[in-house]
């Protein structure tokens, strides 16, 4: 409660008393419940110094009623909740004890009559080291030991000369100085605590691998989990945190006192390429004067604050050059400050307009605190100091997570043994080469309890599946934008889904599908046809690909680039069209599912809007979103290795088809289409319906009214279990359904062909993705349907969360009502 204490620093928890006892609570009971003896220190309270007692003796002038309600109050606290020891400070603190220069470590008044007759203490008293200054210097070797221990000190640490020692202690007692008697009890007492910590017991330990024994992973999760918590949020002046956009933000980085990128800086370039620039300590004037003028173009700089001391004697780590830095760039742009360090820095900062506290530089804080910048994490960390009047005690804004953030099993709820059975369900898949590989991601309220992935890109085994490699969604392309689309222009009102198709697209007047209702379209009761092989009617008669139709190069009007090294004449696309026009329409109006449809509302969208479809998805959903691997012909955008292939087509294109879509009839649209084309990692996939599920928004941003999202995602009819565009449980139990029969029936999604599927379950706040390539090497490869693999998993979601929710002998109910039976 000090900031110019030079010795305790964050050896403290704080300037709170309350703060500062529940934590010290905490930490007394985890290690005394592990048979380790807590020492709370130092008594009767060490936080308001300004002098170091190694090198001189404090004097703390305050009167009995303030040290009683505050310095004592945590040692109260603990004290009376089973306290195993207290280590005694070298202060002289006048209004205990007026003995000019003594300390409370020898003194009866504060060891004695305070700590053991009027506090009642019964555990061991310690000596702060008996070589430190602050009392070193006002006595002799040896009288200084018999001083401790008449004080009511236990054990005396760190004697600076203990063969002195020892004849001042036996000189003391053989004149009766010093009570023998008095002597056994210290010794009992000394013995009870070895005794309690089974040291009458001890045997060696083995240190071989002992350091990787006490940083394993349970005590690295707790770790990590601190780091993201105690994150601070200390000013968002301008409401800029967490950032809204992607790519489109015009945002720089730098780091000071760092030579190279950081955690930090390296964490926060995975969410768009922004100029990255690192300033070491011995950078010169003239570098910081140059970085000025580069930054002076950026809308936002983020300054993380690296290689600080806790030490005020040297500003805490930071240079005169780096404080002026940031408050001249702060008068030319915003800047958002990062603190890897003690907070006491921030009085060099007093109007700073964006502040992040994350106390040290450990680089789990490192990833959360750039996570939390871009809405990945919640903020409700709380300064434990003050750092001058800026910055009191107490202070720190909550923000709420504003995208998917890092979760795990125990935050959740989700049993560990359904984790486990899933793994076991994937690894059957692979051995009966269902798929190749696959990646699952799965989320509850907003936090990923699993992600994971599994086996290789293809047969071959040549590349592992990795968490970001892009997958062929198939028809999730329906969901994920066509019907996104068509949801954010019906509520615009630009769009009427009562009206027929011909009303937008005048090409189609008096066809048989310019008479369909856009409703009846997304809900797959049009009358459409299923699908037709276009690709088959470019085949001459030997099967081959018509040479009148494809080039192998492009040229002139041979531009639609199907697959690699495989043009198709353009105009082909408006016989596609054509032909959906004309198709026979189905006699019975009943539900059956149909691409057609699809190819047509994909350029409704583009009539209404006046935009491309793929422009028009990038500009409203996926930029500002930041979901950059979302998208049609991911070839143009990242390297083959980045993307899973599907199959070998061995009747029409003849190759592995790597990053060009599997479908056929989208390939000739160039790749992009309505109802296929769309490719993206496991992550942005589930940003998008983590969005749906949040009601519209994600990331700050508001792309889509939460009526709009519930008018589309319900059941539509009694009579089949669609939504409009979005698939939904099966209601009726004699048929087989696309979901877990677990799922509540608010539950929406859609699944693909090539092995995908992505359902959110809003009732449960749960959120699964599953990608696979299980058309490798043939889409004939029906294993992964036959094998139920991607229902059993959602069922075994269902089942964890259920077994999960057994709390403490509690269970809370998978709603989230009250406790019951299961």
């Amino acid at each position: 409660n000090n900031p110019n204490n030079p010795v305790i620093g964050d050896r403290s928890f704080g300037e709170d008393r309350l703060n500062v006892s529940l934590k010290g609570l905490a930490y007394m009971e985890g290690m005394q419940e592990n048979g380790v003896l807590a020492c709370g220190k130092h008594f009767p309270g060490h936080g308001d110094t300004d002098v170091d007692s190694h090198v001189g003796l404090p004097v703390i002038e305050h009167p009995w009623t303030r040290l009683d309600t505050l310095e004592l109050y945590p040692f109260k606290v603990l004290m009376s909740q089973g306290l195993a020891s207290v280590m005694t400070a070298h202060l002289h603190i006048p209004t205990l004890d007026d003995t000019p220069d003594r300390a409370a470590s020898v003194s009866p008044a504060i060891t004695g009559a305070l700590l053991r007759d009027s506090l009642g203490y019964q555990g061991l008293a310690v000596t702060d080291a008996l070589n430190m200054k602050g009392v070193a210097d006002h006595y002799n070797p040896g009288a200084l030991e018999v001083e401790a221990f008449r004080a009511g000190n236990d054990i005396l640490l760190f004697p600076e000369d203990v063969p002195a020692g020892i004849r001042a202690l036996k000189a003391a007692f053989a004149s009766g100085e010093l009570d023998l008697a008095e002597l056994d009890r210290r010794v009992h007492r000394i013995l009870q605590a070895k005794a309690w910590a089974g040291l009458d017991r001890w045997r060696p330990h083995p240190t071989e691998g002992l350091t990787e024994a006490l940083n394993a992973e349970p005590a690295q999760r707790v770790l990590d989990e601190i780091c993201r918590r105690r994150l601070t949020l200390v000013r968002n002046g301008y409401n800029l945190l967490p950032f809204r956009t992607g790519d489109s933000l015009n945002l720089a980085l730098v780091d000071l006192g760092r030579a190279s990128a950081s955690t930090f800086q390296n964490t926060l370039l995975g969410y768009g390429d922004f100029p990255a620039f690192q300033m070491p300590e011995n950078a010169t004037g003239g570098d910081y004067a140059a970085l000025l003028n580069t930054l002076g173009s950026a809308d936002v700089v983020v300054v993380g604050l690296h290689g600080m001391s806790r030490w005020k004697r040297l500003n805490y780590g930071l240079t005169e050059t780096e404080v002026g830095f940031v408050q001249r760039l702060s008068r030319r742009t915003r800047v958002v400050l990062v603190v890897f360090g003690t907070p006491y820095a921030l009085e060099f900062f007093p109007e700073a307009d964006h502040v992040l506290v994350a106390y040290d530089a450990f680089a789990a804080g490192q990833r959360a605190a750039a996570k939390a910048l871009f809405g990945q994490m919640p903020l409700r960390g709380r300064l434990p100091v003050s750092a001058g009047p800026s910055y009191p005690s107490g202070m720190g804004l909550d923000l709420a997570a504003a995208r998917l953030r890092p979760g795990d099993l125990h935050e959740v709820g989700f049993a560990a043994r359904s984790a486990h059975r899933i793994d076991s369900i994937v690894e059957r898949a692979l051995r009966l080469r269902a798929t190749p590989g696959c990646r699952i991601l799965v989320a509850k309220d907003g936090q990923v309890f699993y992600d994971k992935a599994f086996g290789y890109h293809t047969s071959a085994r040549e590349y592992p599946v990795r968490p970001k490699d892009l997958y062929d969604l198939a028809s999730i392309t329906k969901v994920a934008a066509t019907t996104i689309a068509v949801m954010r222009l019906w509520e615009r009102g630009e769009l009427d889904l009562d009206a027929k198709v011909e009303d937008y697209l005048s090409e189609l007047d008096g066809t048989n599908a310019g008479s369909r209702r856009l409703r009846d379209v997304l809900t797959h009761t049009a009358r459409l046809q299923p699908w037709v092989p276009f690709y088959q009617y470019t085949l001459d008669a030997d099967g081959k690909p018509d040479l009148r139709v494809y080039r192998s190069s492009p040229e002139g009007d041979f531009d639609v680039e199907v697959a690699e090294g495989f043009y198709m004449n353009r105009h082909w696309q408006d016989s596609i069209l054509r032909r959906i026009g004309e198709a026979p329409l189905r006699t019975q109006r009943e539900y059956k599912y149909s691409d057609l449809g699809f190819y047509l509302l994909r350029r409704i969208v583009e009539r209404a809007s006046g935009e491309p479809f793929a422009e028009h998805l990038d500009k409203h959903f996926y930029g500002p979103m930041g979901l950059r691997t979302m998208g049609f012909n991911p070839r143009q955008r990242f390297p083959e290795t980045r993307i899973v292939p599907t199959e070998y087509d061995d009747y029409w294109r003849k190759q592995l088809l790597t990053g060009y879509v599997h479908d056929m009839g989208a390939a000739m649209m160039g790749g992009i289409e309505g109802h296929a084309g769309l490719f993206s990692s496991a992550e942005d996939l589930a940003a998008l319906f983590q969005m749906l599920l949040n009601g519209g928004t994600y990331g700050g941003h508001r792309f889509l009214s939460d009526s709009t999202i519930r008018i589309f995602t319900a059941r539509q009819s009694s009579k089949h279990r669609r939504g409009l565009g979005f698939d939904k449980p099966e209601p009726d139990d004699r048929k087989i359904g696309p979901t877990s029969t677990m799922c509540s029936e608010a539950t929406f999604g859609h699944s693909g062909f090539t092995g995908t599927c992505v359902w959110a379950d809003p009732r449960h706040g749960l959120l699964y993705v599953f990608l696979s390539n299980r058309v490798h090497p043939s889409m004939d490869n029906r294993t992964l349907i036959s094998e139920n693999v991607r229902t059993e998993i959602q069922d075994e979601l269902y089942r964890g969360l259920r077994q999960g929710t057994w709390l403490d002998g509690a269970y809370r109910g998978l709603d989230g009502g009250p406790a019951g039976s299961p």
